[in-house]
């Protein structure tokens, strides 16, 4: 890059890591300094955006969304000159085209915090020489906000503020910023009361508004509880004062040697079909139609989006993208956010797209990112994506995949984020779990390895008369392999205390509500209600959060104790069905190249331990008490995805049917039977389980998710 290349490579690999320690900020300074100096020859344009990406990301634990040390933006100040004077004399000339696409993670009504890190990122965008700083959708209060500020519009308020303080810092980069906007001339107490918007900014004024008008209703989307939709997709100006002017403009909607066009978000989603045939609605109702009807000098379209992350959504947008940048003409910019809110998990993956459809950059996935991008000559960088295989997947339609190949990577990498986010932004740091020996609660314990790290997830082994010795093996296994810290704590005797009154109480009903049920489950279940009692006293203890174990497929069954292992802070799995769980058990072992998971655990039926099968003398398994997985991942597949009725899977074949021809119409029917009477009955247990990470494609049993009445029946006939 300086010729042979070798000095600039130099300095790409070798950037001083960011200073722990007050003491080594000076030393850190001059490395930099050290850096620049000897790397003060020109940059290409082809080569700029690795070498701002890189920068950029040496510069994360000061501008992320959590920062690492005390540096102060004061002490800041002096290295991001010097950024900037040498970036000036090295990279492409601001005023050229060149976007820095902030990939934020905000956390919902943490309005310092949220205007601290686009303030930041904005900063590095500037001394980069970026043209224009883009935020993710409603990036200064955080998204989804739920109905926050419907009950404290001062919030709304407040981030008025932080929006126009951030507005005034603007100079020669723009700043494209999300924000909920009170309705003009609306009462912040009327239904649904502001807008979801952005705000352009430039030169310490407003350049203008736009608002989203198409507002999704549907899967963990509920955004016209908060939010009106815009009367059109066009510039509107600032009304709300706070001493910043307004000074709306077009052509252009900020200064640079392209025209910028900007929707939000579902501006984009809501047309089909993805792909780059006609449109199917006129410019007065698709936002970028109407857009470039009103504005047709635009030359870049521009998104600012929120979008989670959900099985299969990576090939979605691509059809999507390719379809709108081909069918208008226009290379696009989408903008998204990272991190996770709750249930909800943020990929990323920001991207450029070409007006031929091709993919011209697109920043990491599950992790914050200031990437460089050129839309008009069609630079940047293509970081990988774990769904990148699923790109060249036929869409002839869902298909059920027993292995699910195509998705265990993705699953890891959003799991793994989920946790480390509601972990970080609830103030924890430290998980506990009770460890069975078993497949769930194996996963569970490494992917929260992954995501806090080994030294705060702590295992906890409870067992009573039935536990097998070859669970108590698997877990001490489990636990050498993730290097975690481990209890043993018997319950054998608490659990027999509990069934002692159990019988005392029925003694005393017999009179008033004759036996109990033969049909009781009320003996074994106190196993699982003791083992969440005492996880709950820990984590009390020692300001840690217990994690739930339930699968997806046992959570549809009902096959998981409310108050047992539905107890906990998160559900990390509760959006996973069974085989899959069984697939990431072997993916991580394959990543690490040895058994991170036994292979006992991998290879053993799954069964909870907690009653003795009187036909075998052992524990039930779980496949005796319910049907084969593979068999009722498929059923759930089927619900989800295809949206079929049980009473029409009847006459379809299976997968597993088709590896077990000795399965009859009479087995299959008493399974599908099953089905319906387990879900029907297990439908308050999603109600009172703790939040569910949302995986996948579709109806997750998260209660933001998935909306069933407790009390809904229906039949397979």
């Amino acid at each position: 890059m300086t010729g042979d290349g070798s000095r600039m490579s130099s300095f790409l690999l070798n950037l001083p890591t960011w200073p722990t320690a007050p003491d080594a900020w000076q030393a850190w300074q001059q490395q930099w300094g050290k850096a620049f100096k000897e790397n003060s020859a020109p940059v290409t344009p082809a080569q700029w955006p690795a070498v701002a990406n890189h920068i950029s990301q040496a510069l994360e634990p000061w501008w992320g969304p959590y920062p690492q040390g005390d540096i102060t933006d004061d002490a800041m100040t002096p290295l991001l000159a010097e950024l900037a004077a040498w970036a000036s004399q090295v990279a492409p000339k601001q005023g050229t085209g060149w976007l820095m696409m902030g990939q934020l993670n905000p956390t919902p009504g943490r309005l310092e915090t949220n205007s601290q890190q686009i303030g930041r990122g904005y900063q590095v965008a500037a001394a980069l020489q970026a043209d224009a700083f883009i935020c993710p959708e409603l990036s200064a209060m955080g998204y989804p906000v739920g109905d926050v500020v419907v009950r404290f519009p001062a919030l709304v308020e407040a981030q008025l503020d932080a929006v126009a303080a951030l507005a005034k810092t603007t100079g020669n980069t723009a700043l494209v910023v999300g924000f909920a906007e009170p309705v003009p001339g609306i009462s912040p107490y009327a239904r649904s009361p502001f807008y979801n918007a952005v705000a352009i900014c430039q030169q310490g004024t407003v350049h203008g508004v736009v608002r989203k008008r198409m507002l999704p209703n549907y899967n963990e989307y509920s955004d016209s509880r908060v939010f009106r939709p815009a009367p059109d997709a066009f510039i509107a100006p600032w009304h709300h004062g706070r001493g910043v002017a307004n000074t709306t403009l077009w052509p252009g909607t900020f200064v640079g040697p392209a025209r910028y066009g900007v929707a939000i978000c579902y501006d984009w989603w809501h047309q089909k079909p993805y792909d780059d045939a006609p449109p199917t609605a006129s410019p007065t109702q698709c936002p970028v139609g109407q857009w470039l009807a009103a504005y047709p000098e635009t030359d870049v379209l521009i998104n600012c989006s929120a979008s989670p992350s959900r099985a299969g959504k990576l090939a979605t947008r691509q059809r999507l993208f390719a379809g709108l940048a081909k069918r208008y003409g226009k290379p696009l910019v989408y903008v998204n956010q990272s991190g996770a809110i709750d249930e909800h998990i943020f990929d990323g993956a920001s991207s450029v797209i070409s007006a031929s459809g091709d993919w011209v950059a697109r920043s990491q996935a599950f992790a914050p990112a200031l990437t460089m991008v050129n839309p008009t000559l069609g630079l940047g960088h293509v970081a990988p994506h774990p769904e990148d295989n699923t790109l060249t997947t036929p869409t002839t339609g869902p298909v059920f995949d027993t292995h699910h190949t195509d998705d265990v990577a993705r699953t890891v990498d959003a799991i793994t984020c989920g946790i480390k986010e509601y972990f970080k932004k609830s103030g924890f740091s430290r998980a506990v779990l009770g460890l069975s020996g078993g497949l769930d609660s194996s996963i569970t314990a490494a992917l929260a390895v992954r995501a806090l790290g080994k030294a705060n997830v702590l295992g906890v082994f409870m067992p009573t008369a039935i536990t097998s010795p070859q669970s108590q093996t698997d877990m001490a296994a489990l636990a050498a392999g993730l290097g975690i810290p481990t209890l043993t704590l018997p319950i054998g005797g608490a659990v027999q205390a509990c069934v002692d009154q159990q019988i005392v109480a029925q003694q005393h009903l017999n009179e008033h509500w004759g036996a109990p049920s033969a049909h009781s489950y009320a003996a074994d279940n106190v196993q699982a209600t003791t083992r969440a009692s005492l996880l709950r006293m820990i984590a009390n203890d020692y300001h840690a959060l217990p994690l739930a174990t339930s699968d997806k497929s046992e959570l549809y069954m009902g096959y998981a104790t409310v108050n047992g292992d539905m107890s906990g802070a998160l559900a990390p799995i509760g959006d996973v069905v069974k085989t899959k769980v069984f697939a990431i058990g072997h993916w991580l072992n394959n990543e690490a190249g040895r058994a991170v998971i036994p292979l006992s655990v991998l290879t053993k039926p799954p069964g909870a331990e907690l009653a003795i099968d009187p036909k075998t003398g052992q524990p039930v398994l779980a496949e005796d008490a319910l049907m084969p997985y593979p068999f009722l991942d498929e059923v759930i597949f089927r619900v989800e995805r295809l949206h079929q009725h049980p009473s029409h899977m009847v006459g379809n074949t299976f997968a597993y049917e088709r590896d077990h021809p000795e399965v009859d119409a009479a087995v299959k029917q008493a399974w599908l039977d099953e089905f319906v009477s387990r879900m029907a009955f297990a439908a308050f247990k999603w109600w009172v389980a703790p939040p569910v990470l949302i995986i996948d494609a579709e109806g997750s049993l998260a209660a933001r998710d998935y909306q069933h009445p407790t009390v809904a029946r229906f039949s397979v006939q």
